[in-house]
């Protein structure tokens, strides 16, 4: 859940860094992956309260992420076309994202147990940060395009 909370935000600054350019793409992709970590967060909290059973998340929150990560890969590629954000950082938005989809990818042909959502796991686990703070410190010196 607080995860979950905490992506809102990146996706919020990059549909407004790309949203002059490519309005009705970012708008759908926002849109996509802020209701995707809604339903994440609120299966998360169903299960925090024994409402429902692991079980019942597992697939559901792990298809969440994935559109999250589908919607990184978008805004990723966009901001590596636009030159919004430096070449390397928009890579490795695009490898977190894929790194997300992978982890649904592995749910449908065998479950968490398959390889690819592990793959995929570990990739996002380990990259998402690195660019999520690399992101940030970008936002906070107001070196990104207006």
């Amino acid at each position: 859940m607080i995860l979950a909370f905490s992506l809102l935000p990146v996706l919020l600054a990059l549909h407004s860094l790309h949203h002059q350019n490519a309005p009705v793409i970012t708008l759908g992709v926002l849109v996509i992956g802020v209701l995707a970590l809604l339903v994440a967060a609120v299966f998360q909290l169903l299960l925090i309260f024994g409402v429902i059973e692991f079980a019942q998340t597992a697939v559901i929150v792990s298809i969440a992420f994935g559109l999250f990560g589908a919607a990184l890969i978008v805004f990723s590629a966009l901001a590596r076309t636009q030159g919004t954000v430096p070449d390397t950082l928009a890579l490795l938005g695009i490898a977190a994202g894929v790194g997300y989809v992978l982890v649904i990818v592995g749910f449908i042909l065998g479950g968490q147990e398959h390889p690819l959502a592990a793959i995929g796991g570990l990739t996002a686990v380990i990259i998402y940060p690195i660019f999520a703070i690399w992101f940030g410190r970008i936002l906070l010196s107001g070196l990104t395009p207006a």
